[in-house]
């Protein structure tokens, strides 16, 4: 028994050294378009002794309200950054989400089974498939805050005692400071609030009668209890630098052009296609069908609310491949009890492995070597603002730096690019940068505004109208394009980049002379 004791915890450490390596190397493979912006306005913020009310960071909405939805992890990540590192930053962000696992694997919701061998499958497939959304990035904490909040749905399931939600109101109190996200979980409150409220008059209905344990209904006080604290938490979320007007930012979300136009924003049938996304999504979606055809066929089912979390979230993801991660923490309990049950103990299936000392052995030696071959690729680096240069400016900022005025330069930069020159270019306002594309410009949100001046017909209008006199984009004539989305959508092995044509354009214009060019960027400098 010991033995097994003592092989179980260092399997289990395996595993995790294993996730965190993933999640580690992930980290360092690219640079967050959005990290520069965060380091300047927590940098601000701290110089300041104030947050910022408007926006003194673009040219285009200079001067205009805006509301750092997200201050007091810009204040954490910048003093994290100047004193510790980028790598024990990367480091930390890193345990936020191995934290998010180990809850996952070792909490047992109510109602649903838990098998090691299982959440192991699930996990690996939903790390692949979010890590490329992983890394220094501040909606990680959104994926914790949502994981304790269920947490704690569950616990005042189990125990009916109003006492454990009242540990609602200082997660959202943090959360509403840290990051937008927290409104998702008031919307899972709410949908539970309605679902309990449903739930006891379903049951008056022979169908749902069947196959809703009525046990498990909620009493109207007890739903009651759960909308109080439900506006309680929204209350909580008020405790802010900037009260009700923290909730100004859902405006900006009635224009949706943004979902066509940024990658982890894009919906599942834009390329380029991921496909660790799609085949986690897969596997959500065949489960929940798989769920709701043992219903029609009238087999025993239950956990409706988890049910109902993973068809919320799913299509969610379908919408957005931004949401995959939040359905990896709201469904993988669910998923992992569905598996065990359709296909059994991962114990009974692999017993023979489990008895065998030499099976073991090369299953840890297996996973501990995994996770030492990945920590000895990762590319680790302290200055992350000159190690991704071929994602990043790193030549041409050097050298406009240099050229350019800029009190009196108004700049049309590439909008991927507006969080690295936030930080290394911070005398220079911008055109645009990542911290609110989708924000009004007149009638349009930013976003869309810059995307019309690379349409041709409008260039040379929308230059003028904007007063642009040093345009920074990227050189590349063509991406290549991945084998999954040549076949999914039916694309060339070469596709044009999107400056292709607007940069002949803009050669062939006397009022316009290249400025700087290299490897990665091209800058036209106006006469």
């Amino acid at each position: 028994m010991l033995a097994k004791l003592k092989y179980s915890k260092i399997f289990w450490g395996a595993i995790f050294f294993l996730f965190f390596s993933i999640l580690w190397k992930s980290s360092f493979s690219y640079l967050d378009p959005d990290f520069g912006w965060h380091l300047r306005v927590g940098q601000d913020i701290l110089k300041n002794r104030a947050v910022p009310q408007v926006d003194g960071y673009t040219f285009t909405h200079d001067q205009n309200s805006w509301v750092d939805h997200e201050w007091l992890f810009n204040v954490i990540v910048y003093l994290g950054y100047e004193h510790f590192g980028y790598p024990l930053l990367s480091f930390s962000f890193a345990l936020i989400i191995l934290s998010v696992l180990y809850l996952l694997w070792k909490y047992r919701f109510n109602g649903l089974d838990s098998d090691g061998g299982w959440f192991v499958f699930v996990s690996l497939w939903g790390l692949f498939a979010i890590k490329g959304s992983m890394g220094v990035r501040m909606q990680e904490v959104g994926l914790l805050g949502l994981l304790l909040v269920m947490i704690i749905m569950d616990l005042y399931e189990k125990k009916r005692d109003y006492k454990i939600l009242f540990w609602l109101l200082p997660i959202f109190v943090v959360w509403a400071n840290l990051h937008f996200t927290f409104v998702i979980a008031l919307v899972v409150i709410f949908g539970k609030i309605l679902f309990e409220f449903l739930r006891g008059p379903a049951l008056k209905i022979g169908f749902f009668r069947k196959n809703v344990p009525a046990e498990a209904v909620y009493s109207k006080t007890e739903v009651m209890t759960l909308a109080l604290f439900l506006f309680l938490s929204v209350l909580a979320t008020l405790i802010n630098p900037y009260g009700y007007r923290l909730y100004e930012f859902l405006k900006t979300f009635s224009n949706s052009y943004y979902l066509t136009r940024i990658l982890e924003w894009l919906p599942f049938y834009f390329a380029p296609a991921k496909l660790f996304y799609f085949i986690f999504l897969s596997l959500a979606i065949f489960i929940s069908l798989y769920w709701v055809y043992k219903l029609i066929k009238k087999r025993n089912v239950d956990n409706w609310w988890y049910f109902s979390l993973a068809i919320l979230f799913t299509i969610m993801s379908l919408k957005s491949r931004r949401h995959l991660p939040l359905l990896f923490v709201a469904a993988t309990p669910w998923l992992v009890s569905e598996l065990k049950r359709e296909f059994g103990s991962t114990q009974e299936v692999f017993r023979h492995v489990i008895n065998n000392r030499y099976a073991k052995l090369i299953i840890l030696l297996i996973v501990f070597g995994s996770s030492v071959y990945l920590i000895k690729t990762t590319h680790f680096t302290s200055k992350p603002f000159s190690s991704y240069c071929q994602m990043f400016p790193c030549e041409a900022v050097a050298d406009l730096k240099t050229k350019i005025n800029p009190s009196q330069t108004r700049i049309l930069n590439n909008f991927g690019w507006g969080g690295y020159m936030d930080w290394t270019w911070p005398e220079l306002r911008l055109f645009i940068d990542g911290r609110q594309p989708q924000q009004l410009y007149g009638t349009k949100s930013l976003l869309e505004v810059w995307d019309n001046v690379f349409d041709l017909k409008q260039t040379d209008q929308k230059l003028k109208e904007h007063r642009i006199n040093l345009i920074l984009i990227p050189k590349n004539k063509s991406v290549d394009v991945t084998w999954l989305d040549q076949l999914l959508f039916g694309l060339k092995k070469q596709e044009e980049g999107w400056s292709s044509k607007i940069i002949p354009h803009l050669m062939a214009d006397k009022n316009w002379g290249v400025c700087h060019e290299d490897s990665l960027a091209i800058a036209f400098c106006k006469k």
